[in-house]
């Protein structure tokens, strides 16, 4: 008897660490909402963890960095999922662009991806008093610069 609950336990415990090995898999798809911290690092199952948040551009230097932003699936285009961001910005700021980025499960393009694996890659616009545009942060601007040099 006290084999067998040896190993039971065992087994029990093998299972429970499969488990948190492996997280979720989750259709991209059906994910409803995405929130994203500054304090955080996407989950890795092929790539490294990296930060949840990243701002691409001048002014990320200068500028704020929101503590979480929060990101809602709208539908798709007929290929991918189309994300609308939110979060509170000093007066003046926009978001450029935002592209959120995820692990695929098995392969880069798997529709199924590693839950918590997500990234928000985002630009930002800094507008003036009067309402002009002052700022407009490009992400890459140093490789095409590398590249018509």
């Amino acid at each position: 008897m006290a084999k067998f609950s040896f190993v039971s336990g065992l087994l029990l415990l093998s299972i429970s660490q499969c488990v948190a090995d492996y997280p979720e898999k989750v259709l991209l798809s059906e994910v409803k909402a995405l929130t994203f911290s500054s304090e955080r690092l996407t989950t890795g199952r092929r790539s490294a963890r990296i930060p949840q948040l990243k701002c691409e551009g001048r002014a990320c230097r200068k500028s704020f960095t929101p503590n979480s932003v929060q990101c809602y699936n709208r539908g798709t285009d007929g290929v991918d999922v189309q994300w609308e961001c939110k979060t509170e910005m000093p007066k003046g700021y926009n978001f450029g662009y935002t592209e959120v980025n995820c692990e695929g499960y098995n392969y880069p393009e798997d529709p199924y991806i590693l839950r918590g694996s997500c990234q928000l890659k985002y630009s930002l616009l800094i507008r003036g008093e009067n309402g002009s545009e002052t700022s407009q942060i490009e992400g890459m601007s140093w490789l095409r610069f590398v590249l018509l040099c």
